[in-house]
């Protein structure tokens, strides 16, 4: 897991004094990784809600000759959102191990069981919490 990685890592890397005089106690490398699980957890929920809004546009245009989806600003919001989600759990990849970013991109499931019921008024039944837990 992850926090044992932590542990082992941190454990064989003692701390080491630097050239001014200052101590690498590993704190910086603590930070990234949370900075990196943030990114990848902020990331994964925007990924479904952006996809989310995509399909609320796809919903109110349903039956509409010639619309171009491309071209509505909905779509293209719900694009943008989901675009720059991936940017976000693309950079956490640089900052946190990939079995982590993988393991937490699970919060799409939540995001996208919340945003549906909200946005597409989908009925969420205990059914859907039991599966989501």
């Amino acid at each position: 897991s992850t926090p044992q990685l932590l542990a082992r890592s941190r454990a064989a890397r003692a701390p080491t004094a630097m050239a001014d005089g200052t101590c690498d106690d590993g704190a910086d490398d603590q930070a990234l990784w949370a900075i990196g699980i943030i990114l990848a957890l902020v990331g994964s929920s925007l990924e479904a809600t952006g996809l989310v809004v995509q399909k609320l546009s796809h919903t109110r245009n349903r039956g509409k000759p010639n619309h171009s989806y491309v071209r509505d600003r909905t779509w293209q919001i719900g694009f943008g959102i989901f675009l720059f989600g991936n940017i976000l759990d693309f950079t956490a990849f640089g900052l946190v191990p990939q079995s982590s970013v993988t393991l937490l991109g699970s919060m799409s499931i939540v995001a996208n069981a919340f945003a549906a019921s909200r946005l597409l008024k989908e009925e969420f039944t205990r059914s859907d919490l039991a599966a989501t837990i």
